[in-house]
């Protein structure tokens, strides 16, 4: 009895224990990232579409820069009196050719009557009311355009539901490797080990009777 308590089932440290530890723990460090990668996108995401639905941007166009001004400040009075603005920045349409010198080059823009923009953020009242604003500066003039980057929150939504999608894709099948792998390990450990696994009836304080009722021997 003494000599049965003492061994272990298996052997302690088998000729496959470091590797398939290893292999176990580098599975596990990958199984982690995936989860990772899932909860930052997640939260990333909707930092930035918070972000992109607090903001708006007004294009303020015209046929020359007297015909922009006159049109950027009837926008402003219509923020002026509009409840729900939390803040706006002017960008003038000398600021936004600026913008595009990277593309078109030091100097070019100048020439061009680059829509003035402004930067808009709103309240929880004011985005309630986005359409309602919308139509008012449509009756001010046509050369004023609401953007509510509904195009941009909808596409970066999608990117992100797809890198979650993905890094839950991996990380089940990670899990799953992980687990067909213990598995096999754990049956071939046993079968290696079979001489060792002995069954009820061959142990030799167990007598089993043909009659099928078992008694220790004394």
């Amino acid at each position: 009895m003494r000599r049965f308590s003492r061994a272990p089932l298996l052997p302690e440290a088998g000729a496959g224990g470091a590797p398939l530890t290893a292999v176990i723990a580098v599975i596990s460090s990958l199984a982690a990232l995936a989860l990772a990668a899932f909860i930052i996108i997640a939260a990333a995401s909707t930092a930035w579409t918070a972000e992109l639905k607090s903001s708006l941007t007004i294009q303020v166009k015209g046929v020359d820069a007297a015909e922009i001004e006159t049109h950027l400040a009837a926008a402003i009075k219509i923020l002026d009196d509009t409840p729900g603005v939390v803040e706006y920045r002017i960008i003038d349409s000398k600021a936004a050719g600026k913008l595009l010198e990277p593309w078109l080059g030091k100097g070019n823009a100048s020439s061009l009557n680059v829509p003035a923009l402004i930067e808009l953020k709103l309240g929880p009242a004011g985005r309630n009311n986005i359409p309602a604003l919308a139509d008012r500066f449509e009756k001010a003039s046509p050369a004023i355009v609401l953007d509510d980057h509904g195009g941009w929150n909808d596409r970066l939504a999608n990117a992100a539901r797809s890198g979650q999608a993905l890094a839950f894709a991996v990380f089940a099948l990670i899990m799953g490797a992980a687990g067909a792998i213990s598995i096999f390990a754990a049956r071939a450990g046993l079968s290696a080990n079979a001489e060792g696994v002995s069954p009820v009836s061959s142990l030799p304080w167990v007598q089993i009777q043909e009659s099928g009722v078992g008694s220790p021997i004394r």
